[in-house]
């Protein structure tokens, strides 16, 4: 993979709902949200933990088989839920601007994150890697590793868009 790879990951209906529903249970504010964007960062970074989120969790690793010809230990995983004005600031994954946390050197070495969007309605925005707009649609999974600089347009649609994010290990 060079820096980024993107690949779709079809859910059906039901497994969207399930998803949502737990993910709009789990809502709070997360500091690189900016608008009126929630995220479950704080209230639950562990979405993958729960049995709701196991099957998507299993066709994460299917997809990383086929492009990555390895598997993703997820060690974290939260959504954000963006509405009409807000958007993602821009971040990596290797510290916090916001508190104390440096990434560990395994996590620098083998480290893999996802943005899986489960719903984005036109005119929603896309991911800017490295300051470039890289196009995304609906059922896209954007993998990249976690130095790259990254970020979300405006969304400027009013419906929300849903991201499923996550750090992981490649083994």
């Amino acid at each position: 993979m060079d820096q980024i790879a993107i690949i779709p990951l079809k859910l059906n209906w039901f497994q969207k709902q399930r998803l949502k529903r737990v993910i709009y249970k789990n809502l709070d504010r997360h500091l690189y949200c900016l608008g009126d964007m929630k995220s479950t960062y704080h209230v639950n970074a562990f979405l993958h933990k729960l049995p709701e989120f196991s099957f998507f969790d299993t066709k994460l690793n299917v997809i990383s088989q086929m492009v990555l010809n390895r598997n993703i230990e997820i060690l974290g995983m939260w959504a954000n839920v963006g509405p009409h004005g807000s958007r993602v600031s821009s971040h990596n994954h290797l510290r916090d601007d916001y508190s104390d946390y440096v990434a560990s050197d395994l996590f620098k070495s083998r480290g893999i994150c996802g943005a899986f969007y489960l719903n984005k309605p036109k005119s929603s925005g896309n991911f800017i890697a490295n300051n470039n707009i890289v196009n995304v649609n609906q059922d896209d999974l954007v993998l990249f590793y976690p130095h790259l600089v990254h970020e979300t347009e405006i969304n400027k649609s009013h419906k929300d868009r849903i991201v499923i994010s996550f750090n992981g290990l490649l083994y």
